[in-house]
């Protein structure tokens, strides 16, 4: 089964759940503000993403709509035309930047994103390696592969090459570069390195023909392990948790991403902001999408990632979400952001 087709299946199992969420909306007499909740929950569900939902429910509120019935039938008038408008606009096929820093502050779901996208976009035929530039090596914990005594650590001191370090994984585009806790002592032996920021990157550029996409994920602290991922990359892809604090630290991440591309790497984009951990039934949750979206616009992926415990589950085990459970709603998403990456190109 291809990498589409598994989509489809687990898309058609949520199937039955929407259909009477939208059945027991569309059952009452009148919609009140809870039932305009209900139904804008819905449909960020049904991953029509955030941005295209709240322009359904303003536009829907605007018509003045005085029945159920009318507003079945102007919600399908709605969501036709929206899908209208990307027929033909979605190329999977774009070449991809060759690589990708997934950068954020602790616990916002970073490592979770680096090896899931990763994990999708492998399964979608692209080869893929995954770079573990974190002493804490949860990226490589999380595909079973602790204890790795040749790792990116050891490369950068010289006790093995680059190709000895890379480990296969259980999917067969996605490759790993290990870490483990001795990078730690990286940030005090770099120190006095002309070249400290850029170690990564010269690891890297000989391979960059070798994979369709690499992705790096760094420690949370912005440090010189950091420094070196936002130096290697080309584009970074930053996951926001939808809570006050983690605002704080995308004003930090940003500020640092302009310093880099002020003194370091002038190429450096951004590629999109990715909302993780979502919960629909706070307000706060929403309130943080709907601030970021307005000000940040086109640079937010459509795709939300929602808590869910088969997510969390999921690294414990020593695998990628597709391969611990790929029907859970973690799974679909993440399957849909790989979708969306690709077709950014």
């Amino acid at each position: 089964m291809n990498f589409f087709s598994k989509i489809k299946e687990s898309l058609s199992k949520t199937h039955d759940k929407l259909i009477i969420g939208f059945n027991q909306i569309f059952s009452r007499n009148t919609i009140d503000e809870a039932g305009w909740e209900e139904l804008e929950n819905l449909l960020i569900t049904a991953d029509i993403g955030y941005k295209t939902t709240e322009e359904i429910i303003v536009e829907l509120k605007k018509r003045n709509i005085k029945s159920i019935d009318e507003l079945k039938s102007n919600l399908i008038d709605l969501v036709g035309s929206v899908l209208k408008r990307y027929e033909g606009k979605i190329n999977i096929t774009s070449p991809l930047p060759f690589c990708i820093l997934i950068v954020g502050v602790n616990g916002v779901g970073k490592t979770t994103t680096a090896l899931n996208l990763g994990a999708y976009i492998a399964l979608a035929g692209k080869k893929v390696l995954l770079v573990d530039f974190d002493p804490q090596a949860n990226l490589t914990s999380g595909l079973g592969l602790s204890g790795k005594t040749k790792n990116v650590y050891k490369v950068l001191t010289g006790d093995c090459t680059l190709d000895e370090a890379i480990s296969s994984t259980e999917l067969l585009n996605l490759f790993v570069l290990p870490s483990s806790i001795d990078l730690s002592g990286a940030t005090v032996e770099l120190v006095d390195r002309d070249d400290r920021n850029y170690l990564l990157k010269k690891l890297l550029e000989p391979i960059s023909d070798k994979y369709d996409l690499i992705l790096i994920d760094c420690p949370p602290s912005l440090g010189v392990l950091t420094l070196n991922g936002l130096c290697a990359a080309q584009e970074v892809i930053i996951p926001l948790q939808c809570e006050y604090f983690a605002l704080e630290g995308l004003s930090l991440i940003l500020q640092t991403i302009k310093l880099v591309q002020k003194s370091f790497n002038k190429d450096l984009k951004i590629s999109g902001i990715v909302f993780t951990m979502y919960d629909s039934r706070t307000n706060l949750a929403q309130d943080v999408v709907s601030q970021v979206t307005g000000y940040f616009e086109e640079k937010v992926y459509e795709t939300i990632i929602p808590r869910n415990v088969r997510l969390s589950e999921a690294p414990s085990h020593g695998k990628p979400i597709c391969l611990y459970d790929s029907t859970c709603v973690g799974a679909k998403s993440y399957a849909k952001l790989a979708i969306e990456v690709l077709a950014r190109g």
